[in-house]
């Protein structure tokens, strides 16, 4: 029972609220910002912190309207604001949680997670090469189907939740330390009309070989098996 209105006084750019179902969880406004760099260091309330805010990104409607909504979010260290999406790289704790809640303005909806991973920000990090997470329009719905797949071979975590070309998205995005200037990424998508909100968790396994950034593989001194003509 999130009373806008009310939260609008404070802020007239909120445009929704994010909850997540662990005990520790993330609980908190979302703002749609003029652009990207506001709310990396100005809070809902206003004040200037490092912590800043989560906010839709700017190329958004910001009414979660789009085919796939990217909300941002600073990776804490004490665990506030995305700082507890680091967990979910762990099985187990996905198989806990593995939904998160969305009221906006006009309603309130469930999302299931169906992927996990790490990825780079530059071309540089990855042999030129960045996996658009940012999509909104495809081609076809092979072109989707594509796209979805590698966000599956790219995911720690074997998560079983299917995506079809009718889903609504919603990205998530926040830094990670596995290698300078990496992103963790987790992504979701809508509860259908009629569907369980209960995630069946009993096959989701380790991916024993996620497909990572070319940087991610020589921060580990390794091969890096997805790269063509490596030996």
């Amino acid at each position: 029972n999130i009373d806008f209105d009310k939260l609008r006084t404070i802020n007239s750019e909120i445009v929704g609220w994010i909850q997540f179902t662990e005990p520790q969880k993330i609980n908190y406004p979302l703002v749609h910002g003029p652009d990207n760099d506001k709310y990396l260091t100005t809070t809902f309330e206003g004040k200037k912190n490092s912590s800043g805010a989560l906010f839709v990104d700017v190329y958004n409607a910001g009414d979660f309207s789009d085919r796939n909504t990217f909300i941002h979010g600073h990776n804490m260290k004490n665990g506030s604001m995305f700082g507890r999406l680091r967990q979910y790289k762990n099985r187990d704790f996905y198989k806990q949680y593995p939904t998160i809640e969305f009221a906006t303005l006009y309603e309130k909806q469930t999302y299931k997670i169906y992927s996990v991973f790490i990825l780079n920000a530059t071309k540089d990090d990855d042999n030129g090469y960045i996996y658009n997470v940012y999509r909104n329009n495809f081609n076809t719905e092979a072109d989707f189907d594509y796209w979805v797949k590698e966000a599956y071979d790219r995911s720690v975590i074997n998560t079983g939740v299917d995506v079809d070309s009718e889903d609504e998205i919603v990205t998530l995005i926040t830094c990670s330390n596995d290698f300078p200037n990496a992103r963790l990424v987790v992504m979701t998508r809508k509860l259908r009309k009629n569907e369980s909100a209960i995630v069946d968790t009993s096959n989701c396994t380790v991916n024993a070989n996620p497909r990572h950034p070319q940087k991610w593989y020589d921060h580990r001194g390794m091969k890096n098996p997805f790269k063509k003509n490596e030996n």
